[in-house]
């Protein structure tokens, strides 16, 4: 009962922090209307637009808890700054984002590898116009896709996650089973990732897709896509499907990967020869 207690207690105070960090970026009403939203609905928010040193251009988002959170993991946190011993290694090689969301990662990665083509996956359709019209500012430097990622080509079911079921970050793509309802989304596996990049090698893959990597790492071809990247950046959530950070890490370093610290909430390998 008391590890219970203190559970809800730190999650309590994590809550709070994120809350000033949210006030501090931008302001109390802000931050106030995000914080309402997160509890009971997150449609139909009016659009910010912000700036930041990381980025080459203003970044368009909605007044939702987790768009304002979203660009405060990339810019303030800097949830996806690697090594610099390891930057190198991207110039030049293209970029893949899974789980792009509105684009602050694929901007954030546009603007810090200036010479790298970057692609941007997204399966919801309200995120996936709001990262074209972020991508846009980068002169086809980030191509996008509306798509979801899956194991194999079929049919997948979106699964929201959280206590309120509008919110457009948290939503798993799954593949689905007889009788789960379906979405019409394309669907990107493994060989369809190395496709969209012509068989090069992947500076950096980040995956950010909601319990889906439990399915996705699982594949049979997840091999050959590991085998081609540098830099693999990725958020597990163990907490809605269960065996998601097993099955990475056992795909990852069967591939050659090595587990590397970052330093934050996203988990590094790293290619072998890297190292």
């Amino acid at each position: 009962m008391i590890e219970t207690l203190a559970h809800k207690a730190s999650r309590v105070d994590y809550r709070l922090k994120q809350l000033r960090a949210l006030q501090h970026e931008f302001g109390a009403a802000n931050a106030l209307h995000g914080l309402y939203g997160k509890i009971f609905d997150e449609t139909n928010a009016p659009t910010l637009t912000v700036t930041n040193p990381l980025l080459d251009h203003p970044l368009s988002l909605r007044r939702t808890y987790s768009d304002m959170w979203g660009f405060i993991e990339v810019c303030r946190n800097k949830d996806y700054a690697i090594p610099d011993q390891l930057m190198n290694s991207v110039h030049k090689k293209p970029i893949v984002d899974l789980g792009a969301y509105i684009g602050n990662t694929a901007a954030y990665f546009a603007s810090t590898y200036r010479h790298s083509p970057v692609v941007a996956i997204e399966p919801l359709m309200d995120n996936y116009e709001l990262l074209k019209a972020n991508a846009s500012a980068y002169a086809g430097q980030i191509a996008t896709h509306k798509a979801a990622v899956s194991p194999n080509k079929g049919k997948v079911r979106r699964v929201p996650f959280g206590a309120n079921t509008h919110d457009k970050m948290l939503s798993g793509f799954l593949p689905a089973a007889d009788g789960n309802e379906v979405v019409d989304v394309d669907t990107f596996t493994p060989q369809d990732v190395v496709n969209v990049v012509d068989g090069q090698d992947i500076g950096i893959l980040k995956v950010d897709i909601e319990g889906a990597e439990r399915y996705f790492f699982d594949s049979p071809t997840i091999g050959e896509l590991l085998q081609k990247t540098g830099i693999l950046l990725i958020e597990t959530h163990d907490q809605w499907v269960a065996g998601c950070s097993d099955t990475v890490h056992v795909a990852s370093t069967e591939a050659g990967m090595q587990l590397s610290p970052l330093g934050s909430r996203t988990t590094m390998y790293v290619a072998s020869a890297l190292q």
